[in-house]
Order: C-alpha cells, then sequence, then structure tokens
C-alpha cells in the first residue's frame, strides 16, 4: 500500500519555528529553548511541549506567551486563506 507524503513538510516545519524566533510575544529564554530544540533536530511543538509542564510562573508565561505567537501565525494562515492567496502542496506516492 503506497504512503502518502507531502514533499517540503520539514521545510514548513523549520520556517514555523523561524517565524518564532522572530516573534515580538516571546523572550530572549523562549528564543534560546526555541534554538536548542531546532539544533537537536525538533521543533517549537517541542519547546511548546516541555513550557506547558512548567511549574514556575516564569515558565507558565513563556508557556503562554508561546501559545499566543502560535495563535497568531494560525490568524495570519486564514487571513491570507480568506483573502485567496493559498498555498499548495506537492504529493508524492512511495512504496515501502
Amino acid at each position: 500500500m503506497p504512503d502518502l507524503v507531502a514533499t517540503g513538510v520539514d521545510g514548513l516545519r523549520a520556517k514555523r519555528s523561524n517565524i518564532f524566533l522572530g516573534c515580538s510575544e516571546i523572550d530572549q529564554e523562549t528564543r534560546n529553548l526555541l534554538w536548542r530544540s531546532k539544533g537537536s533536530g525538533g521543533g517549537f511543538e517541542d519547546t511548546l511541549a516541555n513550557l506547558a509542564s512548567a511549574k514556575d510562573a516564569e515558565g507558565k508565561k513563556r508557556y503562554n506567551d508561546l501559545t499566543a505567537a502560535l495563535v497568531g501565525m494560525f490568524n495570519v494562515w486564514v487571513k491570507a486563506l480568506r483573502s485567496g492567496n493559498h498555498w499548495s502542496f506537492k504529493l508524492t506516492f512511495t512504496t515501502k
């Protein structure tokens, strides 16, 4: 049975991480965490998951700020989709 693979997903993931690095909502420590996740092969999802379990006030604030940046990114995407600026993805079938 062929698997459906969206080519360019890694590039999209890298772009999302880069978007967050430039967000004004997040502080320098959160940027450092994002860089560490990216450097170890992860993405912003890893940083968000780690911050979700924070017990201290600063960690909780960083989680909320990164979540706000994520929501902001989705809002930009929705606005672009509604305006007719659609993205296209190349789909490739592979077999194992």
